[in-house]
């Protein structure tokens, strides 16, 4: 996946076309990022760690950005720091009922934004359709404030009659008035463009950059096969513990986990392990803070993430900085990147298939660590977070009050 750039001219299909300007720009701007929610067990996924992942690099080049979003679900106060990242929270409120993420509104988060938005050299929005994060878009887009989105593969054509009229309303306006739209894929830029309803805009293909370690954690003598993810039913948990429970009984030393937070799916993965009577070797884990997922991905030996159509997957990529093979579907959007890196195996939506390719790492250890070695590489060269936050400098610089 290539990295976009733009100097603030508008090519004619809308997508980057110009030389960077270079790593930072030559001052500190002032930065605003605001993601959706955070929670205890860091439910929101991939666009709070790519949100936190982005703040700190920013601030390590000698930036002032502020990391905003809604917080739920926090037992006492709502922290000031998540996974070692100064953050601001403010408490969330379930506007829509029977919508998840889509319903939460925060009052005070858009209320500071109110206050403050006008002191903001860019303000930098991981856009859903939802009410924290789309009330700064209009907000930003009504004051004319230079603001960019990223959509993380959230936003697709609508699918329903409340979906149309959100867009009508928000969405499309938002996208077309963005500064720059960053997104993971051109499949992505099309579906947004879709949304849209609109060729224009300035597309840039941005990648979820990680921060990498150092250092390389070897792992465990006695052999993890790690899912990391939320249980959702996209996910697949069942299809990961269907594969564990026959692995099981063939490698009484392996233990199968799954981590994150339910979201349907847990019940199913509890009765299936009861069923088969692998309590001993497989077991749902419950949810975990983001302060701990990479240690918990180092104290694995594999990870395997049997998601269908997943967009991106952070935690793929963190997995594979941490020098551990991955398993994965054919249609995640990482697959190509996997199977051309070595890191890993790709395989279909079947069973057969997916317990084979984790049988495959199993009996062949010297193949499994080269293939971490392999995946590390590659998940460093191409996704460190130092080439993305070049992108956002880059930016951000052509659209601040401050000029270049």
């Amino acid at each position: 996946m290539t990295l976009g750039f733009h100097d603030g001219r508008r090519s004619g299909d809308g997508l980057s076309q110009a030389a960077p300007l270079g790593r930072g720009s030559g001052f500190g701007m002032k930065i605003l990022q605001v993601v959706t929610l955070f929670t205890p067990d860091g439910a929101f996924g991939g666009p709070m760690r790519v949100a936190l992942n982005q703040t700190d690099e920013l601030r390590s080049r000698g930036h002032d950005v502020t990391l905003v979003g809604a917080a739920r679900g926090y037992p006492d106060s709502t922290p000031v720091e998540v996974a070692g990242t100064s953050v601001t929270l403010t408490k969330a409120y379930r506007a829509i009922p029977h919508l998840r993420f889509a319903g939460l509104f925060s009052p005070a988060l858009l209320l500071s934004v109110l206050r403050k938005g006008h002191t903001y050299d860019a303000i930098h929005i991981h856009l859903a359709r939802d009410l924290v994060t789309m009330p700064v878009s209009h907000y930003s887009r009504v004051r004319r404030f230079p603001f960019h989105v990223q959509t993380h593969g959230m936003i697709d054509p609508p699918a329903n009659a409340f979906t149309r009229a959100v867009d009508r309303i928000e969405t499309r306006k938002s996208i077309n008035a963005a500064t720059t739209v960053f997104a993971l894929s051109d499949q992505e830029i099309a579906r947004l463009r879709q949304v849209s309803g609109s060729s224009a805009g300035v597309f840039v293909k941005l990648p979820n950059g990680i921060g990498v370690s150092d250092a390389v954690v070897p792992p465990p003598k006695a052999p993890n096969v790690l899912f990391l993810a939320r249980m959702h039913e996209r996910k697949r948990p069942v299809a990961f513990t269907e594969s564990a429970v026959i692995l099981a009984n063939d490698y009484p030393a392996v233990k199968f986990s799954l981590v994150g937070p339910d979201e349907g799916e847990a019940k199913k993965v509890e009765l299936l392990i009861a069923a088969a009577g692998a309590q001993r070797q497989v077991a749902w884990e419950g949810p975990l803070s983001p302060d701990l997922t990479q240690a918990r991905m180092q104290s694995s030996s594999i990870y395997v993430l049997p998601a269908a159509n997943e967009p991106f997957g952070m935690t793929i990529i963190e997995a594979m900085a941490a020098a551990r093979p991955v398993v994965v579907t054919r249609s995640c959007q990482l697959a190509p990147f996997v199977e051309e890196s070595g890191g890993g195996l790709v395989v279909d939506h079947t069973e057969k298939s997916l317990t084979g390719a984790i049988r495959t790492l199993l009996d062949n250890p010297d193949r499994a660590a080269a293939m971490g070695r392999l995946a590390r590489a590659a998940a460093v060269r191409t996704y460190g977070i130092g080439p993305v936050v070049d992108v956002l400098e880059d930016r951000y610089a052509t659209t601040n009050r401050k000029g270049t």
